[in-house]
Formats: structure tokens, sequence, C-alpha cells
């Protein structure tokens, strides 16, 4: 039997995150000679609104499936996978 994976959606969130960080330490990582510092600057500011459209949130917590042992959500009460039903606290 194959293991349960997550969803293409949350496949794509995480893949988006792991962009995301790559982008912002890229930026972190920039110098400029002193005569483009307000260039870097303007890329900063327009990152930093491209990031507030996103709006991606923090990374979902998650546990595994008492059941079949796939990645679900924390607080989720049924799994994406085999829909069995579980209480949060399992």
């Amino acid at each position: 039997m194959n293991q349960p994976t997550l969803t293409i959606a949350e496949n794509a969130q995480i893949n988006l995150r792991r962009a995301v960080a790559t982008v912002e330490k890229n930026l972190a990582e920039l110098t400029t000679p002193p005569d483009q510092s307000r260039a870097l600057e303007e890329l900063r500011d327009s990152w930093r609104a491209f990031l507030v459209l996103l709006d991606l949130g923090a990374e979902p917590e998650r546990r595994e499936c008492p059941f079949c042992h796939g990645p679900m959500r924390l607080l989720a009460t049924r799994c994406v996978h085999c829909w069995k039903q579980s209480s949060p606290n399992a």
C-alpha cells in the first residue's frame, strides 16, 4: 500500500514557502554600491508588498494520522487520506 502523502495544494504551498525563503535569503545577502542603494531598497519594498498579497500565513502544524500514519493538520478531526475520524488530541 502506498504511504499517504500531502495533497497537491499542500505540496504547492510548501514549495512556495521554500521559494519565498530562498528569495528572502538572497535579498538579505545582496550588497550594492552606495549609488544603487535606493534601487535595492525599492526591490525589498516591492518584495514585502508581494508577500502581503501572497498571504501565506504560518506553516500549519501537522501530526500523524493514528490509523494510516499519513500527515494531517494538527487540529483536523478527519484524515484526508483514509477518511477515518480521530480527535485532535490523538
